[in-house]
């Protein structure tokens, strides 16, 4: 039996060998990895080309290298071990290397030529014929020589197509203890806020906690507690939760008196925005869908007494929530809605609900609904209410700095060189810092964090605090991983930690 044992673990070893052995490597920008499958694009933002039950079996499940139809970069592969990889492309390949298998497979009505090589250790370019770029089939591909992700990389999925980063959230301590979290499917099912600590200002970090059962949160520190507020997982209940001891254990929001602030379902939105303090309350901005249901969002305002018990739903005053129209900007842009409000307190102490305008053709318009002192009356008018702020079609967080008397935000900013590429709200591939005296008129100040490609990668929900000289921020960012490229650059696959130093020197730009 012993014997046995001994002859199977060394079946294992060999087995687990073989695998190791048919990793293929592969270096190159714009690179994506994918798995041969049903209705599977066969190159990047392209659904004309889609895999079908005709392609060979020893293809039929394996990874395949995806990238644009028509590519201009220069992508190489080896192998550890010798391994034998497949090859389609719809031009024949005249590289004597390349051994025409024969076959062929259809789809989009082109002919795709399979070859086959034996790939050894060492770097060869991978054949692309007149632009179009061919197809590289292994049992497994993994990314090398990744470009490097901008700022510290706090977590990363290793399925952004199942599993990816929403909710990005960051709060300083008292103690200089820095607090993020973001949402995910951290155990491949169920949505989950992750808390992670930063003791020595972001340079490393480690979990600190995972709380269920919320999302579209914000964190904050107020009166010597740990807050976390939103919704009860997605579209959803209104919570609040309490933690006294740093993010590590937080109440449960089981009923009015324990956190849960509405009893109503699949209702209220938000996401990681500011609170503000203002005649004597702190304000919160949130969104409901009532009547229509989906994305028709409502804005309103929440607000409690500074010092009273922030769990206890009573103390809570709701102002009446408005809807949006469609025709405030007019006929020549769209208005999809309005969210993701800003409380704001303005220069003359009253307080202010800031909200991207969702539109697809333009960007940089937000809406400013003023808010009764009593928190009740919520008021705008589209004809002076609808201000200019860069990249106001995506989310972003205002704050104010007593020391420059601006207000400051970071955002997804329009390029014209991008623009057309992306619908504006999917626009995120570049990072501006602006400012404002007024809340009404603002300036870009410098572009902080910026990549070429709209498609795959972005930087956005950016959630920010004052820390000194200096920003510090959260971002949910989509970037190159071994896997290769996330679905799009909404789908985020990393959770990454930012500093900008100085910021109150840097230039103004037009």
């Amino acid at each position: 039996m012993r014997a046995f044992g001994v002859l199977f673990l060394g079946i294992c070893f060999c087995l687990v060998g073989q695998i190791r052995a048919q990793i293929v490597f592969v270096k190159g920008n714009m690179v994506d990895i994918s798995v041969v499958d049903h209705d599977v694009d066969l190159f990047l933002k392209s659904k004309s080309y889609k895999f079908d039950k005709n392609i060979p079996s020893y293809i039929w499940g394996t990874k395949f290298v995806r990238r644009f139809m028509k590519s201009s970069s220069i992508v190489k592969v080896k192998a550890s071990k010798p391994t034998i990889v497949y090859l389609a492309s719809m031009i024949p390949i005249d590289d004597k290397l390349w051994k025409n298998t024969g076959e062929y497979f259809i789809s989009g009505e082109r002919c795709f030529y399979i070859y086959s090589r034996e790939l050894k250790d060492r770097w060869v370019t991978i054949p692309d014929r007149n632009g179009i770029s061919t197809l590289l089939f292994a049992t497994q591909i993994e990314r090398v020589d990744l470009p490097k992700v901008p700022g510290t990389v706090i977590y990363n999925s290793d399925n952004s197509d199942r599993n990816f980063v929403t909710d990005p959230a960051l709060v300083i301590l008292p103690n200089g203890d820095y607090i993020a979290g973001c949402r995910a499917r951290f155990d491949g099912k169920v949505g989950t806020v992750r808390l992670y600590k930063s003791v020595d200002k972001g340079k490393t970090w480690k979990i600190l906690s995972n709380i269920s059962n919320v999302g579209f949160y914000n964190l904050f520190y107020h009166q010597s507690a740990l807050y976390l507020m939103g919704t009860k997982g997605g579209f959803n209940h209104m919570v609040i939760l309490r933690s006294l001891d740093g993010g590590v254990n937080w109440t449960s929001p089981i009923d009015t008196h324990s956190g849960l602030l509405s009893g109503e379902s699949k209702c209220y939105h938000s996401a990681s925005v500011p609170v503000a303090y203002a005649k004597g309350r702190i304000w919160r901005a949130m969104e409901d869908n009532k009547p229509k249901g989906k994305r028709f969002f409502r804005a309103f305002m929440m607000s409690a007494p500074i010092d009273a018990n922030l769990l206890d739903s009573t103390v809570w005053i709701r102002s009446e929530a408005l809807p949006y129209d469609a025709s405030w900007l007019g006929e020549e842009r769209t208005f999809n809605g309005w969210l993701e409000g800003n409380a704001v307190t303005t220069l003359e102490g009253d307080v202010v609900d800031i909200l991207r305008i969702e539109e697809r053709n333009y960007d940089g318009k937000a809406a400013m609904i003023r808010i009764s002192n009593d928190g009740k009356r919520a008021f705008f008018n589209p004809q002076t209410d609808i201000i200019d702020l860069p990249g106001a079609s995506k989310k972003f967080v205002i704050r104010f700095d007593s020391i420059s008397n601006l207000y400051w935000s970071i955002t997804n900013h329009v390029f014209d060189k991008d623009r057309g590429k992306e619908h504006c709200g999917l626009l995120r591939n570049r990072l501006v810092l602006i400012s404002s005296q007024d809340l009404r008129n603002w300036q870009i100040r410098d572009t902080i964090l910026s990549h070429n490609d709209p498609h795959f990668h972005g930087f956005q929900y950016v959630d920010w605090s004052f820390d000194g000289d200096d920003i510090v921020f959260v971002s949910r960012t989509a970037f190159d991983d071994k896997n290769g490229l996330p679905r799009r650059q909404h789908d985020a696959n990393y959770l990454t930690f930012h500093r900008l130093k100085a910021f109150r020197k840097m230039n103004e730009q037009n």
